[in-house]
């Protein structure tokens, strides 16, 4: 245990993941889940070299990688067979890089991991400095989660000590001009496109629905056709009282001082941008902590009296208000913190029906689940409307999709025959837009199928014809008029940019192969068969 040095990371979790898990986590869980498994719990011990793998460090690795889920998801894992199986291959892979680890002489002391934590921007104050009531909110979310301070430390310093390892083994990954050139060539050459597109709504000969078919369609999906769930809430808002704060010449003076960087004009000019900045950050902090001080009271064990809400807000000065049933995507009344407010909102239950304070624009709100109302199926009679709409743009769909494919290969026909796109469209009466040139790394083409467009340039020769591709209205094909390499002066300025690009794609390339190769000769039994983390498939809960 380092909180020795201080009580405060026992208290903040929140924050401390908004800044450091995203980097660590997400690149761990989608490196090392595998799917398309199969196998009930309770799994054999795994094996190493034909050997049992130490029970303890398995154990401690598998409780780890649980309590990096909850802390990144909010969560517990769903459990399932394929889901068992892919945290049997994370706990090993989790064992072997700790072990290579340790042989390597890498490690992580606790004042190491304690000025990493307080380096995070996210725990920083407006001076840049380290600020312990930003941990505040931290305490609650560990609790929710049922996570120890032990159990948080230790996946921070597995974390650390695996990020360390893979610098070092991918310390000697490179980026040759080859590779940059040609990884830079396809998303930055020119291109310019000739379309022709295909709409449904403007189809004509459309087929009309029957009842018969409706009711098939609607017997076939129902679950497409619900009511939507609802939730009832009560909540308290602390407000964030700017008025409230008092901020000194002083304070003023400090804040320019600390960055001056930031300004052009002198401190005469900016003096009531400073104290209006600094006056919004102080109420904001205030409320914040008022709400989390609020939130801390309402903490219990399972085995305790629920704490009544009213009456702790009461405690707080604060009233409380209750919103009625509301879906995912209502508005609420009088509710000032948008989708965030209804997103918390959906995810309280009966064990854990006490939020964390949710950001609005006018303060903290802090919720309580007051009762759910479950998603049903809608009667055949209710849901017709939906259902007749569904297969009327469907028949309207699969008439444009089809008029384009025959269309299309009409067009590849007579360009093979010998005649130009411009003719073949003039032949079939077709009308051709113009869109570029554009570039596959263009953030967006003003052309339907936008990416899938640009996706099929990819390849196609000059004077090629694309095969039809569908869009949510219906589709389109195009002639590839022209091509043109990437500009030389554009591409010096970002050959930097794109080399580190490349590095880094080649340092995962080795760290894969790296994790791969100790898999195979560290003979890991998992107790079946099963393939080789090598070409990792991100499974999102």
């Amino acid at each position: 245990m380092f909180i020795v040095h201080g009580s405060w990371l026992r208290k903040h979790m929140r924050w401390v993941l908004g800044g450091l898990l995203i980097i660590l986590i997400p690149g761990f869980i989608a490196l090392f889940t595998h799917t398309d498994r199969a196998e009930p719990s309770g799994r054999k011990l795994p094996k190493v070299r034909g050997k049992p793998v130490n029970q303890i460090e398995y154990d401690n690795a598998k409780n780890a990688i649980f309590a990096q889920y909850m802390i990144s998801s909010g969560g517990q894992i769903p459990r399932s067979a394929r889901m068992e199986d892919s945290l049997a291959q994370e706990a090993m892979l989790r064992v072997l890089c700790l072990e290579k680890a340790k042989a390597f002489g890498i490690r992580v002391t606790d004042d190491e991991l304690i000025r990493y934590l307080q380096s995070q921007p996210s725990f920083r104050n407006e001076a840049g400095q380290f600020d312990p009531q930003r941990y505040q909110q931290f305490v609650l979310r560990l609790s929710n989660s049922r996570i120890s301070e032990a159990e948080f430390e230790e996946v921070m310093r597995q974390q650390l000590i695996v990020a360390r390892l893979q610098a070092l083994i991918t310390a000697g990954a490179k980026a040759t001009p080859l590779e940059v050139q040609q990884a830079y060539t396809p998303m930055h050459e020119a291109v310019t496109i000739q379309y022709v597109t295909f709409d449904a709504a403007a189809q004509a000969n459309v087929p009309p629905v029957t009842d018969e078919e409706a009711q098939a369609f609607y017997d076939k999906n129902k679950n497409q056709f619900r009511t939507a769930e609802k939730v009832n809430v009560r909540y308290v808002r602390v407000p964030i009282d700017v008025a409230a704060q008092k901020v000194s010449d002083e304070d003023v003076t400090q804040y320019f001082e600390r960055n001056k960087a930031q300004f052009t004009n002198d401190i005469a000019q900016v003096k009531d941008q400073i104290r209006d900045t600094l006056a919004k950050s102080r109420a904001q902090r205030a409320a914040g902590d008022r709400a989390t001080e609020l939130t801390v009271a309402l903490v219990f064990k399972p085995d305790e009296p629920r704490p009544q809400f009213a009456k702790v807000a009461e405690k707080f000065s604060l009233p409380v208000t209750e919103t009625g049933f509301f879906a995912r995507g209502d508005e609420v009344p009088g509710v000032k913190a948008g989708v965030d407010f209804n997103t918390t909102a959906f995810t309280l239950t009966a064990i854990a029906p006490f939020s964390d304070p949710v950001l609005g624009t006018d303060g903290y709100y802090v919720l309580e689940l007051v009762a759910r109302q479950k998603s049903d199926i809608m009667p055949f009679a209710d849901a017709k409307p939906q259902v007749l709409t569904q297969l009327k743009k469907q028949h309207e769909l699969d008439a444009a999709v089809k008029a384009g494919q025959d269309t299309a290969k009409k067009v590849k026909d007579l360009l093979a025959a010998g005649k130009s796109f411009a003719a073949a469209c003039a032949e079939l009466k077709l009308t051709a837009k113009t869109a570029g040139p554009f570039t596959l790394s263009a953030e967006k083409v003003d052309v339907p199928g936008d990416i899938a467009v640009r996706e099929a340039t990819l390849g196609l020769p000059v004077g090629g014809v694309s095969d039809f591709i569908r869009t949510a209205d219906g589709g389109l094909f195009f002639h590839l008029k022209d091509r043109q390499a990437p500009d030389a002066a554009q591409f010096e300025k970002d050959k930097a940019a794109m080399t580190q690009q490349v590095l880094q794609r080649n340092r995962e390339t080795m760290w894969e192969a790296w994790l791969s190769e100790i898999w195979r000769t560290e003979q890991v039994d998992l107790g079946k068969p099963l393939a080789p983390p090598a070409e990792p498939v991100n499974e999102e809960s």
